[in-house]
């Protein structure tokens, strides 16, 4: 599914218009990083250098990053405590989990997988 969004070059932008503008952006962005964590990522750490890794990719190849990441940040009352986190687009996702730690055994089976998917053809 392909979203495009008009970009308004208008100094008197409309409040309303901006906020559907961001809302229609948004909805690129369907996971969340922490999610991985979850799912096997062994550490904070490990997911920050991974989501930074990503991101190297998107810059060296020439993609826009504020097309694949967005920080958020989770602000708990009880400790008080801000943690940041970040929505990922499909690419996004798929990036910061193909450059986790090698030892994860999460990532090793998709960096496998893949490969076995590519060599087939």
């Amino acid at each position: 599914m392909r979203h495009e969004v008009i970009t308004i070059t208008s100094i008197n932008r409309n409040p309303s218009i901006e906020a559907f503008r961001n809302a229609v952006e948004d909805m690129r962005f369907i996971f969340k990083a922490s999610r991985l964590c979850e799912a096997g990522m062994t550490s904070s750490e490990e997911l920050i250098r991974a989501v930074e890794q990503a991101m190297k990719v998107c810059i060296i190849s020439g993609i826009p990053v504020r097309n694949h990441f967005k920080a958020f940040y989770i602000a708990d009352e009880g400790q008080h405590d801000m943690t940041r986190d970040w929505k990922l687009s499909k690419l996004g996702f798929a990036l910061v989990m193909l450059n986790g730690d090698a030892e994860n055994p999460m990532v090793g089976k998709l960096q496998l997988e893949l490969i076995r998917k590519y060599i087939s053809y």
